[in-house]
This record gives C-alpha cells, sequence and structure tokens, in this order.
C-alpha cells in the first residue's frame, strides 16, 4: 500500500471511529453554550454540533461568541464540511443540518415546513450515522424539538 493511500485509510478510520455529540438549545440557549465550553477540555476526541434556535432574521454571532469559551476551532457550517475531532461546528440562521457519514450537511429549511425542529433532524441524521457513538443533549428549551431525536 502506497503511503498516501496508508494516511487517508488511517483518516476515514479515524471519522468511523470519532464520537459526535449534537448539542440542542432554545433560543436563550447562549449562556448554557458558554457554560458547557468554559467547562469542556480542549483534547476530548470528540466532536461537537451546536444546533440552536435561532432568529432567521438575524446574522447569528454564535461562531465568534463560543470562540471566547474554548480554543477548539469553531466553525459555521454554511455549505458541506467533513468533521474532525476536537472542533465544534454550527448551524447556521435559516437552516438545517445534517450528518451524513463524516460531513456535515447545510440545507435549506423546506418551504413546505410549518414548524421546522433542527434539532430533531440533526439527532436522527446523527444516530444514523454514529449509532453507539452519537452523544445528544439538550441544554434548554420548552418545546419538544430534540425529544424525537434523543429517542433514536
Amino acid at each position: 500500500m502506497s503511503p498516501k493511500k496508508s494516511i487517508m485509510s488511517k483518516k476515514n478510520n479515524l471519522s468511523d471511529h470519532l464520537p459526535v455529540v449534537g448539542i440542542g438549545a432554545s433560543a436563550g440557549g447562549l449562556e448554557a453554550f458558554k457554560t458547557f465550553f468554559d467547562k469542556i477540555p480542549i483534547n476530548t476526541g470528540m466532536t461537537f454540533v451546536l444546533i440552536p434556535h435561532l432568529d432567521p432574521g438575524h446574522k447569528s454571532l454564535m461562531e465568534e461568541i463560543i470562540r471566547r469559551y474554548t480554543d477548539m476551532p469553531v466553525t459555521q457550517v454554511k455549505t458541506r464540511i467533513k468533521i474532525e475531532p476536537n472542533q465544534i461546528y454550527i448551524l447556521p440562521p435559516n437552516r438545517n443540518l445534517t450528518l451524513n457519514g463524516s460531513e456535515l450537511v447545510s440545507s435549506d429549511i423546506p418551504g413546505t415546513v410549518g414548524i421546522n425542529l433542527p434539532v430533531d433532524i440533526f439527532f436522527r441524521s446523527l444516530a444514523l450515522a454514529k449509532k453507539k457513538l452519537a452523544i445528544g443533549v439538550i441544554l434548554s428549551g420548552t418545546m419538544q424539538d430534540g425529544a424525537m431525536g434523543l429517542s433514536r
């Protein structure tokens, strides 16, 4: 096996065994996110995906705010990105996020949807993609978003 193929094989194998923590929170969950990441070590070997309920009419500053509470890289997922350990990924406003294999995929909210449940959508894809390596956390909220996804 060539050295390049060996390195690629190890990278693919790493993402197959990478625990992913999906974290849902209501619009008022920013304080909970800050407290959580202020206490989490930067070398857990896990990937963190934040699914906050965001105001669709405003630009999100969550990426910049979370960076103040951790030394892990923080990225808002605008299209598609391969997950890496010890990194934080954030859902942007007016989008849904799913995990497809080892890639996070951001997509438009379907126009036919009455109530969008971004936490449930992500948790369901997380359970399918990661099985026993999927971790779901709800930090705050008053509605049911996340409850169905956690049951997976």
